[in-house]
């Protein structure tokens, strides 16, 4: 028997995604579906082949056991939203976000891993609003801005949804006080408390950056591109344990970009954001 999620976990907290995954699944009343990310709301192609197709994600496993599904971009499209709506009306909504600036940075050294990057991140933020209106795959990708005005992305939901379906964390929550953290989604999905740290680790995956640029270009362009699970070898060699530090420039560019949306943000979730300079 299959039935639809009763939560979803959108943001843009990529980094801290697939930690958060294992936590919620080892709690004894809730079920991920086991490969992270649906992407049935935010893919026309996927959307097309209907409920049933996603309800073939999740099962019944009982009353008192809740199914969920990990997506971060479903916070991103404006289409997302009323999709939801419409099919799964009560759903929780689960939202993890970042500071906008370090996931900025984040998502365009993503970028250039993958061989779809050739600017340097200043000229790469300075191009966005040309490069994203072109097509929806041109905004996935280079939305370094754009994903980072949360307020914006949020208020679409609350716009259509009851402020109790609703949950916002931050990523540095998950990293401060793991425990505390979990519980208040535990709470906030109706399933048991955890009292032991013992299920949560804090480790995250290490900084990595690509050893050659150039060479993830020419290698995204050719055949290789298309060989299923090719990236995962790849990386092995053509990433190196790093960290490069935002460059001035673009930090205080993107500061003025995130300044009023860091604000409205910090009404909406009455917390100090201050820390996200």
């Amino acid at each position: 028997m299959r039935k639809l999620p009763d939560f979803l976990v959108c943001g843009a907290m990529k980094a801290g995604s697939t930690s958060l995954f294992h936590y919620l699944n080892k709690h004894p009343q809730i079920s991920m579906y086991k490969k992270k990310e649906v992407h049935f709301f935010d893919d026309d192609k996927n959307f097309g082949k209907g409920i049933e197709w996603y309800k073939k994600h999740f099962k019944f496993f009982g009353s008192d056991i809740i199914n969920g599904e990990i997506t971060p971009g479903y916070m991103l499209l404006e289409k997302v939203p009323p999709r939801i709506k419409k099919i799964i009306p009560n759903v929780k909504l689960i939202f993890i976000v970042r500071n906008p600036i370090e996931r900025a940075w984040s998502h365009y050294q993503h970028m250039v891993r993958r061989g779809l990057e050739d600017k340097d991140f200043l000229n790469a933020l300075i191009s966005e609003k040309k490069r994203i209106v072109k097509n929806e795959r041109e905004l996935r990708k280079f939305s370094y801005v754009e994903r980072g005005m949360y307020a914006k992305q949020i208020s679409r939901y609350l716009e259509i949804f009851n402020e109790d379906q609703i949950k916002i964390l931050l990523l540095e929550d998950l990293r401060g006080n793991i425990l505390k953290a979990m519980n208040e989604i535990f709470v906030f999905l109706n399933v048991k408390e955890i009292f032991s740290e013992d299920m949560f680790s804090s480790r995250y995956n290490e900084a990595k950056i690509s050893k050659n640029p150039v060479l993830a270009r020419r290698v995204k362009k050719s055949f290789l591109n298309r060989i299923p699970g090719f990236y995962k070898v790849f990386d092995k060699f053509a990433l190196k344990p790093g960290k490069v530090e935002i460059p001035q420039k673009a930090r205080e560019y993107l500061q003025n970009m995130f300044r009023q949306s860091n604000e409205e943000l910090s009404i909406m979730i009455n917390r100090d954001l201050s820390g996200w300079k």
